[in-house]
């Protein structure tokens, strides 16, 4: 199934965005929480990644 390309952008963004959440908002201290928000964001954000770049 193909992702228009605004969703590619869509999941990068919202990648980035959790993986930079726990020092945006001041939680990186607790280490679960970084690392599961590290963990998700890469799986949100990669497939996104490869596909907005590729495309013209």
């Amino acid at each position: 199934m193909a992702f228009h390309k605004y969703e590619e952008w869509a999941n990068l963004v919202v990648g980035l965005w959790i993986v930079a959440a726990p020092w945006v908002l001041g939680f990186a201290g607790l280490a679960a929480a970084m690392w599961s928000h590290a963990i998700a964001g890469a799986v949100v954000g990669c497939p996104g990644s490869s596909q907005p770049l590729a495309r013209e």
